[in-house]
């Protein structure tokens, strides 16, 4: 999930001031619950309550490289049209990553 990400159309969709919220938050983390968000969505005329853990862009990077995978490409996907946006907040990252002969490696951003 991208911690950044305002929604797009009715499935999901978050306002700038909890994106604000969240982003403030995010300055001054708790390390054990960096990236745990509740949200609220509403479903057939019912209030459903959730909870997910997003990530910031460079920390999906930073695992990724850690983790041994060089990072071919990324692209921001709209969450309910499937289309490609030009910006991180528009929607879900989609990474492709390519295994690397080596376990871990330093990460380069």
């Amino acid at each position: 999930m991208n911690r950044w990400h305002l929604g797009e159309g009715l499935s999901f969709r978050q306002s700038v001031f909890t994106a604000l919220r969240t982003y403030v938050r995010s300055l001054f983390p708790d390390l054990e619950n960096r990236g745990n968000l509740f949200f609220t969505l509403s479903l057939n005329g019912r209030r459903i309550r959730g909870f997910v853990h997003g990530f910031s862009y460079g920390e999906v990077r930073r695992l990724l490289v850690k983790s041994g995978f060089d990072v071919v490409d990324s692209l921001v996907v709209g969450y309910d049209s499937g289309e490609i946006k030009r910006h991180r907040w528009q929607g879900q990252y989609f990474f492709i990553a390519r295994k690397t002969q080596e376990k871990t490696k330093e990460v380069q951003l």
